[in-house]
């Protein structure tokens, strides 16, 4: 059973795994979740995280944000913050087993690709990922362009896979007609 449960289609959404809704008071710690849920397990360094999320600020200043943010996160998770949150010497991971984030759901759903699967992928998808629809890009201090949230590729890989779900869905209703209740 996922002891975390993260929607990150149509916005952010956290809920412990008993359903309760998990209170992130600040942006950094929900843009922190969602970074790290994506690909979930994935371990990042706390240098790379602390660069991505205050990368206009000394190195020390950012890790010492990190470490506040994840004092928080750890706070907010309460007793399962061991089970979510894997943490081995210098980099972060969530665990894959302990957590659930409905973009792995729909990627595994649209991956299926039978009609009872594109139908929990499309049922799955409220919206952009995270609720961005404005540009992901910002222009750095230097000049060049980054991404603003880290997660860019996996909204428009998101909102495209939908759209071909939904397509696929359409093909199959026109092809089966009524016999399909999807």
């Amino acid at each position: 059973m996922a002891q975390l449960r993260l929607t990150l289609f149509g916005g952010f959404e956290a809920r412990q795994g008993t359903g309760e809704v998990l209170s992130l008071p600040s942006r950094k710690a929900r843009a922190l979740l969602a970074y790290l849920a994506l690909p979930l397990g994935r371990a990042h360094s706390r240098d790379k995280l602390a660069a991505l999320l205050w990368g206009g600020i000394r190195e020390e200043s950012a890790r010492a944000s990190l470490r506040q943010v994840l004092f928080v996160v750890r706070k907010a998770l309460g007793g399962s913050e061991n089970v979510v949150l894997r943490q081995e010497g210098e980099v972060l991971a969530l665990t894959p087993a302990a957590v659930e984030v409905d973009v792995a759901a729909f990627e595994r759903a649209v991956g299926e690709g039978t009609p009872e699967a594109l139908a929990r992928a499309a049922a799955l998808y409220h919206g952009d990922l995270l609720g961005v629809q404005r540009s992901t890009r910002r222009l750095s201090r230097n000049g060049s362009s980054e991404s603003a949230s880290g997660c860019a590729s996996s909204r428009s890989r998101g909102s495209r896979s939908y759209w071909r779900i939904s397509g696929a869905r359409e093909r199959w209703k026109r092809r089966w007609g009524r016999r399909c209740s999807c």
